[in-house]
């Protein structure tokens, strides 16, 4: 049976028992203060939000090629598989290609075209056909597959916290859905204003509907909250099946700011021909 190694970075936004599997990598962001480094992850997230509530400066600095390369290299596999946030997102996937060329072993890299939880479902699919005895070519046909379905959707409390959050595109007329705040997509390497949502209404409503939107059913959801486990917690008691619950990566509330909730899902659709 085929042996594959599965790599991605902190951003991810794993679930804890993935992200510990002796057959996944997760590859930390490096969270920079000005006296001091961390590794990304939930230890050192009420030092960031702390920083970002406060107006310091707190930068992220993404793994390196040769990061890539030794996580690609460890253990007794016989490829391995890294999964990236879009290119247009992070340097990430460059360096990962990089690596692929370096390693002794094979490598596939796969841009998952969106980040974050999405780029959780992406690796959880790609697991899956690991566990199932896949070999390398097919491992990465399976996230590939899941990169063309993955759907990610994140609120914000207030219109009035798009503009305090970095790399977010101005907002835009567009049809109104019930709720508070603003709906930004994360797909095909852009994040897209889809929404200006009604003051008063239901925020937590207007993602479900979102998530029902399309033929079938989700085919995996993940809710996902930067600071606000509380409102995520009932998005998830809102959804059927009531979805895992992931906090948002440190290193990319950097460039997001707290503040968010949201889902991810993998739209219905079949196999690649």
């Amino acid at each position: 049976m085929a042996r594959v190694l599965l790599v991605t970075d902190s951003s991810a936004c794993l679930p804890e028992p993935v992200a510990h599997r002796t057959d996944v990598r997760v590859l930390p962001i490096t969270v920079l203060f000005p006296t001091a480094e961390w590794p990304d992850g939930p230890a050192v997230a009420p030092l960031v939000y702390s920083a970002l509530g406060a107006g310091q400066p707190v930068r992220s600095s993404p793994p390196s090629a040769v990061d890539y390369v030794n996580a690609a290299e460890e253990g007794s596999y016989d490829g391995a598989v890294i999964i990236t946030p879009a290119a247009e997102f992070t340097v990430m996937y460059r360096n990962a290609r990089v690596a692929a060329r370096l390693a002794e072993r094979a490598v596939e890299v796969i841009d998952c075209r969106t980040a974050a939880a999405a780029q959780s479902l992406v690796v959880l699919a790609a697991l899956e056909a690991a566990e199932a005895g896949a070999g390398l070519v097919e491992v990465a046909a399976a996230a590939r597959h899941a990169a063309r379905r993955a759907e990610l959707l994140a609120a914000l409390p207030t219109p009035g916290a798009v503009e305090r959050n970095a790399l977010l595109p101005p907002r835009s007329p567009g049809r109104v859905v019930a709720g508070t705040g603003a709906l930004f997509r994360f797909s095909d390497g852009a994040v897209t204003h889809t929404a200006t949502l009604l003051p008063g209404a239901d925020q937590i409503e207007a993602l479900a509907q979102a998530w029902t939107v399309g033929d079938g059913r989700p085919e995996g959801t993940l809710v996902f909250h930067a600071a606000d486990a509380e409102r995520a917690a009932a998005l998830s008691a809102r959804l059927a099946g009531t979805p895992a619950v992931v906090p948002f990566s440190p290193a990319m509330a950097i460039h997001t700011g707290p503040g968010w909730i949201g889902a991810a899902w993998l739209r219905p659709g079949p196999p690649d021909p």
